[in-house]
């Protein structure tokens, strides 16, 4: 019983393959692991970027051999993957992750501090309800340090309200179905800009006076946000070379009503800087903007200690931004060191560390129900 009602599917596969002029020899598995095998290849010729080292038919290959294949590994991590067999069970977001309010960081909160710790929805909400104070002051620092990414759409909505309407921001390259032709193809070298009425701008219409905190954990969707607002608003970009993670994926949900299947990530996005600056930086990294050595010599003095460099960078960035304000030498006095060690304290603090404790990623969800009609592409 259960082969016949599995019968119609492998038919329709069989059909589909040969209008797109693919025969797929016998695979060497049940019938569930065929299907398996034809959905993994589907998805694969439709989304990845890559798809090309693909063979022209799948063999008796199993979906772990497709995703060798791909090899689109970075950093001992592969992206073309099933996201269940992540350990955790392929969370996507720590729910323990810390998320703050802004902060004025000055006497007359000229420059306030936003930490972002991940491009989740939640973060969204925060951002969004913080708008109205981070609108208010001139200047602002947006903290990403240890934040492996999320999703796209979270980075294009934060990246709208920060950036004048139709501002491009990164370069790309992907995939996507065309669900007129109800195959896949490829959009080549192209901008993503932003299609938001912003709420941050100065009362000029011009971008806030922006700084970004970033490290070597700063990944994908941060590395986005950082070489965005770095090329269309000439922020500053302070502290470590990011992770340099220049690709994104489509998480595709592939729920049943007989049965839940794995959720597949495809690597679909290319992702580039729009400028030399920032440029082709994955497996490289965005540097950080190189920061007087007067300034990181006074930071160095009040905070020599290597658990410092927090606190080290957050003083150099509000100082690119405010030439003006100086440290007090007298240390019981200096509220304004006192400040940004409290803020640090706080995001930085044992226990208070936001970070995403899945691999570094900028993703799309797609849910399989809305895909309807997909066959393989005739490439």
């Amino acid at each position: 019983m259960r082969y016949q009602r599995r019968l119609p599917t492998l038919i329709v596969i069989a059909a589909l393959a040969l209008i797109c002029g693919c025969v797929y020899p016998s695979y060497d598995g049940d019938e569930a692991g065929l299907e398996e095998q034809q959905s993994v290849w589907q998805y694969l010729k439709v989304y990845s970027i890559y798809r090309e080292r693909l063979p022209k038919t799948p063999g008796s290959m199993d979906p772990y051999d497709m995703f060798r294949v791909i090899n689109d590994s970075l950093r001992g991590g592969r992206y073309t993957e099933y996201v269940d067999d992540r350990p955790g069970g392929g969370a996507i977001f720590n729910p323990n992750t810390k998320f703050h309010h802004p902060q004025p960081l000055t006497a007359d909160s000229s420059t306030m501090y936003f930490r972002l710790p991940e491009f989740s929805d939640t973060a969204l909400e925060y951002f969004n309800i913080s708008m109205r104070e981070l609108s208010r002051h001139p200047n602002l620092i947006i903290d990403v340090r240890k934040n492996g990414g999320g999703y796209l759409s979270v980075t294009d909505s934060i990246l709208g309200e920060l950036l004048p309407y139709d501002t491009p921001y990164i370069n790309n390259r992907y995939r996507r179905y065309n669900n007129r032709e109800y195959a896949g193809e490829t959009v080549e070298e192209t901008s993503r800009t932003t299609t938001r009425n912003p709420h941050l701008l100065n009362p000029d219409g011009r971008p806030k006076r922006l700084a970004v905190l970033m490290d070597s954990e700063s990944a994908s969707a941060s590395e986005i946000l950082a070489a965005g607002l770095k090329d269309a608003a000439g922020a500053y970009l302070i502290g470590g070379t990011s992770y340099g993670k220049g690709i994104g994926q489509v998480i595709i949900k592939r729920d049943e009503p007989e049965r839940k299947r794995k959720r597949l990530s495809i690597t679909f996005m290319e992702i580039w800087g729009l400028t030399d600056r920032t440029g082709l930086y994955h497996n490289v990294g965005i540097n950080p903007d190189p920061v007087p050595q007067e300034i990181m010599d006074e930071a160095a003095a009040r905070w020599p200690d290597a658990g410092s460099r927090y606190v080290r960078e957050l003083y150099c960035a509000l100082k690119m931004l405010e030439p003006g304000v100086t440290l007090n030498p007298d240390d019981g006095g200096d509220t304004l060191a006192a400040k940004l060690r409290a803020v640090t304290n706080t995001v930085y603090g044992a226990g208070a560390t936001a970070n995403a404790t899945w691999r570094p990623m900028c993703a799309v969800i797609i849910d399989e129900k809305d895909l309807p009609g997909m066959r393989l592409s005739g490439e």
